[in-house]
């Protein structure tokens, strides 16, 4: 069994300053949709739905050394960027059905 701690502050209005024993971190956004960057250099991109379950995260790693230092990852012409389009979609998703839940209320 081990010991963690973890608090979280609200500064504004979609911004939350999240610390732990490791880490600190700051997200920017709301609940469907946010970004957040950490103390360790990693940065999130996050798109939900709020009570579904259904997210998306996208991830990108920490930079530890110097861009000049890194070797250029080598792609071959076979291998096509592909596009994803899955938080555009599940943002779009959000919206329709907030618009549709704010319809019904009235």
């Amino acid at each position: 069994m081990g010991f963690r701690f973890r608090k979280s502050f609200k500064i504004a209005p979609g911004v939350r300053v999240n610390l732990n024993a490791k880490s600190t971190s700051v997200r920017i956004g709301s609940k469907g949709l946010g970004y957040t960057i950490s103390s360790t250099g990693r940065k999130r991109v996050t798109a939900s739905i709020p009570g579904t379950g259904i997210s998306y995260t996208e991830t990108i790693p920490a930079k530890r050394m110097a861009p000049e230092v890194r070797a250029a990852p080598q792609e071959s012409p076979s291998k096509a960027k592909k596009n994803n389009f899955l938080p555009v979609f599940l943002v779009l998703l959000a919206a329709v059905i907030g618009i549709g839940v704010a319809s019904n209320e009235d």
